[in-house]
């Protein structure tokens, strides 16, 4: 579906969700006036990693007032040289990160964050403290939390990291890594940290075999 947005039209038009290819979204934020504050974006056709890169760089040049973001991804390609097979292009699947997402951490307006995607959302201690500082009014961080890859996923101790890292969350969703031992969630104070959280959604998380990890919420 091709979608434009004539000039003068839809003045008052603040947030949009459509459907449509990567590169297509990518077209129309550029006929845009820089007045879009949301966006929610439904791409069903696969995409590589630059791809997908492009789009986030095109949205921070062309949204400089974005404070919602809400994507949906089938999983990103990486088309392997066809020459050196001797059967068809042979496609890699590659897993969501933080690289994926860095051009919007120049957004410092962004409150709500959803990203949904067939691989869970892995990221170091160092990248939890980058989001934080980047987007200090954060409030619905919701980062791929049903994959259908349920390998990997954020560690249970990544909680308390969370917590400080945006103190206004009201929504976290993610998804919990199987393979991490049953345990405690770290140094999580209740008392002090997650006091705006409301709605916490771990996905197609399963529980570990050998216990259940203790939450202190």
């Amino acid at each position: 579906m091709d979608i434009s947005i004539v000039e003068g039209h839809f003045r008052s038009l603040r947030r949009l969700g459509w459907t449509s290819g990567i590169n297509q979204a990518s077209a129309l934020l550029q006929q845009t006036s820089r007045q879009l504050e949301g966006l929610a974006l439904n791409c069903p056709e696969s995409s590589s990693q630059e791809e997908v890169e492009d789009f986030m760089a095109t949205t921070v040049r062309c949204c400089p007032e974005l404070d919602s973001l809400c994507l949906t991804l089938p999983r990103l390609t990486e088309i392997l040289d066809p020459e050196s097979w001797d059967t068809e292009y042979f496609g890699v699947h590659k897993p969501f990160s933080l690289e994926i997402l860095r051009p919007l951490l120049a957004c410092g307006r962004l409150r709500v964050l959803r990203i949904h995607y067939p691989s869970p959302f892995n990221c170091s201690t160092m990248e939890i403290e980058e989001m934080g500082a980047a987007w200090p009014n954060m409030e619905q961080l919701v980062l791929c939390p049903d994959p259908s890859d349920r390998r990997n996923g954020a560690p249970i101790s990544s909680l308390p990291h969370i917590a400080t890292a945006f103190p206004r969350i009201r929504v976290l969703g993610l998804y919990l890594n199987p393979y991490e031992p049953p345990g405690s969630a770290g140094d999580l104070f209740p008392e002090g940290q997650f006091r705006a959280l409301r709605e916490l959604n771990v996905g197609t998380s399963s529980v570990p075999y050998g216990g259940t990890p203790s939450v202190g919420l």
